[in-house]
Order: structure tokens, then sequence, then C-alpha cells
């Protein structure tokens, strides 16, 4: 299940074989339509959601694996008294949605749906699922295209609790319509809704048709299995070996370099940074590390403003920048005040500010936006004159370069080290 781009077969083996003494969690969603009914929502007895909506959607809710206990009451009400319960067995690494709704008949109830998040989210596609968990009759389906009015998926007398899924060439705009079946009036659309590429959004049908209260909720999710990680290494003259879960998964791993992207299963992970050579029982740093599905993140060994040790985590923009646009992330990591930063075009004896400058201190990251490659100026806020010669940064069409400034003023070490965040 994990693979990785850059590092060897080897670091491979070792995080797959640790990863499940680390990642027993399992992701839900939680859809509230049962129309007139602010609720509290119970898991396992205890109150997770407080005062929940009609008509609303949860985002993703981390929760141990294993069998879970879900209760609805009425909002302040007791436990003993539950709208509706419901126990599923949560699968390590599952993902799920928990619709509260009303049966065929008019009952409340509680419902499961598996969210199939197995395709990668570098995957051009997208997938439309249309779940029916309304008051209402049969109803019929259809999915059309915008443009040519092609009938695209369809399914005649879908009943309470079924589901329509359409896998969708490339994303974009798309027509549904639902119909109760045998009518030629539609209780929704036709529709016009928009999927992105890479992934995935289900339309849940709520509420009564009868009763005036009929509904239709979005819940949109990457499709991918899979969590991102590149670690970069910013502490200066410092080579050391880093531990997942326990075990060597980089040895030797020297100052201003990263890894690249890593795929990981979606879980926590313990990760520790020693002196090369050193015991995990006395680790320069240790923590553990959430990494979440279909999301990248960069975890950055690097100084505090005292010049400490520290560990920041940040959670990468996978989207592709707009057009004629590129991102430049700075994020300032070394041992140094706040730092004021600038985007430059041209040579450094004709350069035109292309960017708004910003003001970060340790910690913090600027975002700069710019149509072209050009120069990143760094100094120390009201001088005019940067730290070291300005930086130049080659820009990837739609892409996204990350400069870190690393090192230490006072130790004289400050530097920079360029990372490429891939986009989808």
């Amino acid at each position: 299940m994990l693979t990785l781009r850059s590092l060897a077969t080897g670091l491979s083996t070792l995080l797959f074989a640790a990863a499940p003494v680390f990642a027993q969690k399992a992701q839900v969603v939680v859809v509230h339509g049962v129309p007139g009914a602010t609720v509290d929502v119970y898991v396992n007895g205890n109150l997770a959601i407080e005062d929940f909506e009609p008509f609303t959607v949860t985002d993703e809710i981390t929760l141990t694996a294993g069998q879970v206990d879900l209760a609805i009451v009425a909002a302040g009400g007791s436990i003993s008294s539950p709208i509706a319960t419901l126990s599923a067995s949560l699968g390590d690494g599952s993902f799920s949605t928990v619709t509260a709704n009303l049966t065929a008949t008019g009952a409340v109830e509680l419902r499961a749906f598996a969210n199939d998040a197995a395709r990668t989210d570098a995957s051009r596609d997208a997938v439309l699922v249309v779940r029916h968990v309304a008051q209402a009759p049969l109803v019929d389906l259809v999915v059309r295209s915008v443009e040519k009015q092609k009938v695209l998926a369809s399914a005649s007398g879908l009943a309470n609790g079924q589901e329509l899924t359409t896998l969708l060439k490339g994303g974009g705009f798309y027509e549904v319509e639902v119909l109760p079946t045998g009518s030629t009036a539609p209780v929704f659309g036709p529709q016009t809704i928009f999927v992105s590429a890479g992934s995935t959004l289900a339309l849940y049908a709520v509420g009564s048709v009868t009763g005036g209260s009929f509904q239709v909720l979005q819940q949109s999710f990457v499709t991918s299995n899979v969590a991102r990680l590149d670690v970069v290494h910013g502490i200066p003259g410092v080579p050391v070996d880093v531990y997942v879960n326990g075990q060597v998964a980089i040895p030797n791993f020297q100052p201003l370099t990263n890894t690249g992207v890593l795929e990981f299963a979606p879980g926590t992970y313990d990760i520790a940074l020693t002196t090369v050579g050193g015991s995990i029982g006395s680790p320069i740093l240790r923590g553990d590390f959430d990494l979440a599905r279909g999301r990248a993140s960069s975890l950055v060994a690097c100084l505090d403003e005292g010049g400490d040790p520290q560990v920041l985590a940040f959670l990468e923009d996978l989207s592709a920048a707009t057009a004629r646009q590129s991102r430049c992330i700075v994020r300032h990591c070394a041992a140094a005040p706040e730092v004021g930063v600038a985007f430059f075009s041209g040579k450094l004896d004709k350069a035109a500010l292309i960017s708004d400058p910003a003001v970060i201190e340790n910690g913090d990251q600027a975002d700069l936006v710019a149509a072209r490659s050009g120069l990143l100026s760094i100094g120390l806020p009201g001088s005019a004159l940067p730290l070291f010669t300005p930086t130049s940064v080659r820009l990837a069409s739609r892409g996204q370069s990350v400069v870190y400034v690393f090192g230490s003023l006072n130790g004289g070490s400050v530097s920079t080290f360029v990372q490429e965040v891939p986009t989808f």
C-alpha cells in the first residue's frame, strides 16, 4: 500500500509494516436529513455533536476503528431515550457516511454508507453518487451531460436506502434529475452540478416529498486512500536518523535535503529524530503526527526563533493554481526574528516587484502568487538590505514552489532551501 518516489524499497517495507500499530482509525461524515429535529449525536455513549441542525453535513470525523454505537437524541435529551440508534463495525482506514433520515414510511433511522475512496486523487475522473434516503415512493434518477443532454446514467424504481453511482470522465458540469417513479414532474432538477476531477460528489435525497420538506444535500470528498508526506531537514550541521514507529526509516538524513513525496496509509505515526547512530531513547525531537486521507503534508525539522530544534507540520494545497499563475510559498523556519519577503521579476539591477510584500515570524508562511519565475528577497523588516543575495525561484506552470528560510541569524548560517510540491 505504501509506495514512495525517492527513497529505497526498504523504507517502503518498514513503514508499511509499522503502520497498523498507529493507524487504527476510521473516518465518518454525518448527514442530518430529518426535517424539524435538532438533535445531539452520541458515539459510544459520549456526546459527539451537540445541537445538530436539520439538513446539514459534518466535516470528516476521525474515530477509533472497530465496533461503534451511534445514537441521536432530541437536543438536550437523555441518551436513555434515543430517537434512533445504529451499531456499525468500522474497519481500519475505512471511510463511511452515516445518515439520520426518514424511511419510506416516515420513521427516523440511522443508516451507514461505505464511501469508495480506493482510486487515487491523481485520477482525472470523477464520481457522482446519488443516495435515496427520503420519505418518498420509488424514484427515478437521470444523470446527463450538460451540453449534449446525453443520458450518462439512469435508475428506475430506486427504493429508500439505495444509491446510483456514475463514473464521470474528466469531471465538470453535469445535470441531475429526480422524479417519483411513474411521474414526469421532477422533485429535484433538472439541476446543474459541478464535480471536480479526482473527487466524489455524493447527493443525498432527504426529507419528505409528501410533507413538503424534500431536499438534496451534498458531500464532496477526495477519492484517495493514501496520505502524502514530504520530510524536510533544515537543522544546519546536524545529520540525523529518522525513526518511524520505533524503527529507523531514514538513516543519516542530511541537512538541507528532503525525502520527496512518500505515500502512507492514513493514520497517526510516531516520528523521532536522533543523532546519527544515536538511541531513540534520547531523541532530538519526537512526536505523534496525524496523516489524513487524501491530504499532503510537509514535516519540517528546523530551529525555533530561540535556536532550539523543533518540528513544524504544514498542510499543502494540492489544487492547481489558476491559469498563468504559480504559487511561491515562503516559510520562516530559522532562528531569527520576523522577516520581510517580496517577489521580483527581472535581474538584480532591474528588478520589478510582482507580489505584495509580507512579514512573517518563525513558524509562519507567506503565500506569494506570480505569473513567472523571479527573485525572492528576504530581509529584516525596516532594512533595505536582504539577509543574503536574492534567491532565484523557477516557478512551475500551475505548480507550487516552497522556499524555506533555515539556519541561525546569530550563528551566521541563514540560508534558503526550495521544495517543489506537486499539484493534482
